[in-house]
């Protein structure tokens, strides 16, 4: 249904704030379930970089360029939770030469039952962002390559536990 209001809301809608606004309306009638969803929704226009977005509940996208960081978000509340959520379209200018890693906290909460550090056994933001400075040190920052990293280090680190919750990235790298 989530995909369904995406393609339907997105076809000649320019602004990302509107188009979540719409799919939380529609899907928070009759929600007796009480189900949500995160989600990222960005327009890049790829001559100007300048990407405009919108942030319901989803991870905060990391910028690789010269250094690494976090995609300034705000972080509203998933679709479908709650009705009268307020959403707000942000702006971004990504640098050419730049990826954008997307990713779900599937990601970030991966787990292995055998770590007793402080990360709780979850795979984190800290171990995200360390695969992705060895992987600028390497020189491998394809959006492919990157991808297959980050998949290798988080199924090495939660080894033999199952998975608890779904794991998608995206990459994209600005000419």
């Amino acid at each position: 249904m989530t995909r369904s209001l995406f393609r339907a809301y997105s076809t000649g809608e320019d602004m990302p704030d509107r188009i979540v606004s719409k799919m939380n309306k529609d899907l928070n009638e009759n929600n007796e379930s009480c189900m949500f969803v995160t989600l990222f929704v960005g327009i890049l226009d790829l001559v100007t970089g300048v990407l405009r977005y919108c942030n319901a509940g989803h991870e905060a996208p990391i910028i690789i360029h010269q250094e690494t960081q976090e995609l300034p978000v705000d972080r509203s509340f998933p679709v479908g939770a709650y009705a009268d959520a307020s959403y707000l379209t942000q702006t971004a200018v990504i640098e050419p030469q730049s990826t954008v890693l997307f990713f779900t906290d599937g990601l970030t909460e991966a787990t292995n039952a055998n770590v007793t550090d402080n990360s709780c056994g979850m795979f984190g933001i800290q171990r995200v962002l360390d695969v992705v400075n060895l992987a600028i040190q390497a020189g491998q920052l394809s959006p492919k390559t990157l991808i297959e990293r980050m998949t290798q280090a988080v199924h090495d680190f939660i080894g033999d536990t199952e998975q608890s919750d779904d794991l998608t990235m995206l990459a994209i790298h600005q000419k």
